[in-house]
């Protein structure tokens, strides 16, 4: 059983099937064909006799004539005579399709009843102009006689062969019909033992998938305890993170608060103290940084941060930003360039999500751009949608790398150019953001190929009722 395959035996049952349907349709046009050829073997025996009886009709009625010389024997001739010929196309266009009875009929036949009516013809004649004496001449000569003898006996043999023709079509059908119902037993009975043979296999098959389906709960009853597991040291880890960036937090924004108080106690000139006071600075920023950024993605993944439909400036809002993001680039002498049509029009938007969005793309941007390049914010307004752009002079994005882009951790080959800290969350947060507000991040690589670009769409948001 296990050398058949299921497919196989399905297909072969399908086979055997056609096979059947077309030996069925096969069969009932031969029974048809059959039914044509009896019909049209007695249309044949028919027309002979017919034709056969209208001759024998007017050599009697020509006979009595001469022999009673009672010219009312005469009215059946003038009637039948007539009707002859067409007889005998009628008889020619049944044969038609048989050569040899359709030579018979033309070459054979047509001609002697046609001299056969011609000679009645020429007796008829006779006899008005001669009379009665001329009959025993007539008898004498046996022409007529001769004739219609002739012409009955081509008649017999059309029938003969057309009875022959039949009963040979009739033993080849019997033996064709013999043949088809054996084949149909034979393909019924295969087709019975295949279903058998199918319907054992998939009675195996389906025990074995239900063996499977056994095996698989219980590894996906394993597999959810994993999980459960997992989502526990998960929480854990998670709990963890928030408190150990809100533990440090604190601690950090005093190191950099200290920081910038000693900085401007130093005097003018700069010691090694200075410097290293410096290097605090800009290390406890970067550490706040790091740490804001930290709980602003952890507050997304518990969900704790809900989004705030509202009408909002975005133009006010993104100025607001960019003055802020200003100095960050002046470090670098890194232009912002701010082109906008939303001045004094408002949409619905949550202003905190937007701000984040803004912040990370900008940050990133002036974080990879070169020193003395330029980044560029578009701020599109028209109807109830807006269109934030954000595109940069730096090194761009690897094509091969643009499927890792808005993923977690993840870093690219482009580095900063000022030395500055990248944890690769900026851009997994903004899309975030982004698809908390129903909002669409993506990225599209400029035409000159220089640098990265990234659009912000918010269109078709509700607010709350």
């Amino acid at each position: 059983m296990r050398y058949f395959n299921i497919y196989s035996l399905l297909l072969s049952a399908i086979g055997l099937l056609a096979i059947n349907l077309t030996l069925a349709i096969y069969m009932q046009n031969k029974t048809m064909e059959g039914v044509y050829w009896v019909a049209h073997t007695n249309n044949v025996i028919n027309q002979t006799d017919q034709l056969n009886g209208l001759l024998k009709e007017a050599y009697i009625s020509i006979r009595g004539y001469a022999l009673t010389g009672d010219k009312a024997s005469l009215d059946s001739y003038n009637r039948v005579t007539p009707q002859i010929l067409p007889a005998v196309e009628i008889l020619s266009d049944l044969v038609k399709n048989h050569l040899p009875q359709f030579s018979m009929v033309k070459n054979e036949l047509e001609p002697l009843i046609i001299k056969g009516i011609k000679h009645r013809e020429y007796l008829k004649d006779r006899l008005e102009k001669e009379g009665p004496e001329v009959v025993p001449v007539l008898l004498k000569e046996g022409t007529a006689n001769r004739i219609r003898e002739s012409v009955a006996k081509l008649l017999r043999d059309i029938s003969i062969r057309e009875k022959v023709r039949l009963a040979e079509r009739q033993h080849k059908m019997i033996d064709l019909l013999n043949i088809t119902y054996h084949l149909r037993i034979g393909s019924l009975v295969f087709f019975m033992v295949v279903m058998g043979m199918g319907i054992a296999i998939l009675r195996n098959k389906d025990r074995s998938i239900q063996a499977l389906f056994q095996e698989l709960d219980g590894r996906n009853a394993t597999l959810a305890a994993s999980n459960e597991k997992l989502k526990k040291l998960n929480e854990e880890k998670n709990r963890f993170l928030s408190m150990a960036a809100h533990d440090l937090k604190n601690p950090i924004l005093a190191i950099t608060s200290l920081a910038e108080v000693m900085g401007r106690l130093v005097d003018n000139e700069k010691t090694e103290k200075d410097r290293i006071l410096e290097y605090i600075h800009e290390s406890s920023r970067k550490m706040s940084a790091l740490i804001h950024n930290l709980l602003n993605y952890q507050m997304i993944e518990n969900g704790e941060l809900k989004r705030k439909i509202e009408l909002v400036d975005l133009y006010e809002v993104t100025m607001g930003n960019v003055d802020v993001l200003r100095q960050l680039a002046a470090d670098k002498n890194i232009k912002i360039e701010v082109i906008s049509n939303a001045k004094g029009k408002n949409i619905l938007a949550d202003k905190r999500m937007y701000v984040q969005i803004l912040d990370n793309l900008a940050s990133n941007a002036i974080k990879f751009s070169p020193h003395g390049k330029k980044v560029m914010i578009r701020l599109e307004v028209q109807h109830s949608a807006a269109r934030l752009t954000v595109e940069d002079e730096g090194p761009g994005i690897q094509p091969e790398e643009e499927k890792l882009l808005f993923k977690e951790f993840k870093k690219l080959s482009a580095k900063p150019t000022g030395n500055e800290t990248s944890t690769g969350l900026g851009l997994s947060a903004a899309k975030k953001y982004a698809d908390l507000m129903n909002a669409t991040l993506y990225y599209e690589r400029p035409e000159n190929g220089i640098g990265a670009r990234f659009i912000l769409l918010i269109t078709n948001l509700i607010a709350p009722a």
